[in-house]
């Protein structure tokens, strides 16, 4: 009976109103398709032809079938829609004509007549593409978003609206020494000391909705606290209310232990260390800077640069100051003040969590008493080369690479050289290849031995052709711990003595008082020498 009360409605509706059938068929934002029994499409909307990208010819008597991919259209036969008579809200893709598959929402209707029989089915399709992209840029986003979150190098907590603990990444566990059964639904306020919690809450981060990079101590599993930074972000719903919150929990332990570390060097050093903020203002100075300037801390941290020191040196640390910010490299100086040198570092100090230069480290040292020592070691030296230069012999220093760090005029006369243009080089830049290779072989087994060669006869042949006898003596150099770091030699031409005593170990004899001359030269200068090098 009721079933036909509807069918006698729906038959007046068609009847009475076609016109109102057909607006709502054609201006229908779905595409809706007619089948008849044998599911072979006899009619549609204009939506449906716009949809699917098809004309008439493409869509009249086509199975319905053919308007879908295989998996798909078996997904939808297992629905068992004629037997259920109608399926809403199925999702599944549709095939347009050029085969590029549509995500599509279809609902179906069995058509039966009077008896029951299958006269036909509509099919209400509605395009989802958009929405099921959006759903795949959400899934990889959250993917992306799950992939940031577990292998973040922080640690990250989220909270409920009680704050307790409902989720977690990896690194929160490994930090805490904590498991899931540690954490889940863990009160937030118990991994705090109850002072620790109280200075938290006491930011109102839930007034706010944020605070950053709170530095705490958090209370691992074992109670050790361990040093963090933090920061909070309150989590609301669409009407305002806190449904929960994010902590993004950063170790700090190793910084803060370098501080401590800093502090006691700061505490004990001899030389004045402090810190200035951007505005050359002090942030920190120790034990040696309040010493020099003679005034409590109270009396300089705060201070501005320049309330401390004159016009023209504020000027001049002040472009020191700034390179160093600008370029985030260290400087060193020297500078003259009261009477006495110092040596000044300025180093950058990079905020641990922007990675930029918030402060400069400055170390202040004392170096008048090295600065007399240098002008003193200047004057030796000088003293040394004026001794070296006017010794008719030719006198050098060699390193470990058998090159020449020191070379009398007479040596570089010989060569033909200027002094400062043999420094660097070897015998191989100014002998022939022979002679290079004989000097190369005493030098090392000089330094392999330890032994003296003394006043060794060797004969060269020079540029010019001309055949000439050299006496040669080569000792080893050492450093102040009895290293040897490279060889030192004296050479005279013994050309005439030779020709003037044919037989060479005649000439030995002749040459002991010679060579005793140049051992008791090489002692003269030998502390020189020492001091020098050091």
């Amino acid at each position: 009976m009721a079933n036909e009360c509807v069918e006698n409605v729906v038959d007046t509706l068609l009847k009475d109103s076609p016109d109102l059938y057909k607006t709502i068929f054609e201006n229908s934002a779905v595409a809706i398709t007619l089948t008849d029994e044998n599911e072979k499409i006899i009619s549609w909307n204009k939506y449906a032809e716009e949809l699917l990208c098809m004309r008439h010819d493409e869509l009249y008597m086509q199975p319905i079938e053919s308007l879908y991919p295989t998996e798909e259209w078996q997904k939808i036969r297992s629905q068992n829609v004629r037997q259920k008579g109608m399926q809403h809200r199925l999702e599944t893709k549709i095939l347009r004509k050029d085969k590029e598959s549509l995500d599509v929402d279809i609902s179906l209707s069995v058509l039966k007549d009077h008896n029951g029989k299958i006269m036909g089915s509509i099919g209400v399709i509605k395009d989802i593409s958009e929405r099921k992209k959006t759903e795949r840029e959400l899934k990889i986003s959250e993917e992306r978003y799950r992939t940031v979150f577990e292998n973040s190098a922080v640690a990250i907590t989220l909270t409920d609206e009680n704050e307790k603990i409902i989720s977690w990444n990896k690194y929160a566990e490994d930090l805490l020494g904590m498991g899931h059964e540690d954490l889940y639904m863990k009160s937030v306020e118990t991994m705090y000391s109850p002072e620790e919690w109280q200075r938290i809450r006491s930011q109102n981060v839930r007034q706010k909705g944020m605070q950053h990079h709170l530095e705490t101590k958090i209370l691992r599993k074992n109670n050790d606290p361990l040093d963090v930074d933090i920061s909070l972000s309150i989590i609301k719903n669409n009407e305002g209310k806190i449904t929960g919150s994010i902590g993004v929990i950063k170790d700090i332990s190793e910084q803060k232990q370098a501080e401590r570390r800093l502090g006691s060097i700061m505490e004990y050093a001899d030389d004045s260390i402090y810190l200035l903020d951007k505005d050359c203002k002090y942030l920190l100075a120790n034990k040696e800077l309040l010493t020099r300037f003679n005034q409590p801390e109270d009396k300089i941290i705060g201070k501005q640069f320049s309330e401390l020191h004159s016009a023209e040196e504020t000027k001049e640390f002040t472009e020191k100051m700034n390179w160093v910010f600008e370029n985030g490299k260290p400087s060193k100086d020297e500078h003259y003040k009261e009477g006495k040198w110092y040596l000044r570092s300025l180093s950058p100090v990079k905020d641990y969590i922007t990675g930029q230069t918030s402060a400069i480290a400055v170390v202040s040292k004392d170096i008048t008493d090295w600065k007399k020592t240098e002008e003193k070691l200047v004057f030796e030296h000088s003293l040394l080369q004026d001794l070296l230069d006017n010794v008719p012999d030719s006198f050098y220093f060699k390193d470990m690479d058998n090159k020449f760090i020191l070379v009398n005029k007479a040596k570089a006369e010989h060569s033909q050289k200027k002094p400062e243009e043999m420094i660097g080089k070897s015998d191989y830049d100014f002998l022939s290849e022979d002679q290079a290779k004989r000097a190369f072989d005493d030098d090392n087994k000089v330094k392999e031995s330890g032994v003296p060669i003394l006043d060794e006869i060797e004969k060269i042949t020079g540029e010019d052709g001309a055949k000439r006898w050299i006496s040669v003596t080569k000792m080893p150099r050492y450093d102040k711990e009895g290293t040897i770091i490279g060889t030192m030699g004296i050479s005279r031409d013994v050309t005439k003595l030779v020709k003037g005593n044919r037989e060479t170990e005649t000439y030995k004899k002749v040459a002991i008082g010679q060579n005793l001359r140049m051992i008791e030269l090489r002692d003269r200068v030998k502390d020189l020498i020492s001091e020098m090098e050091k």
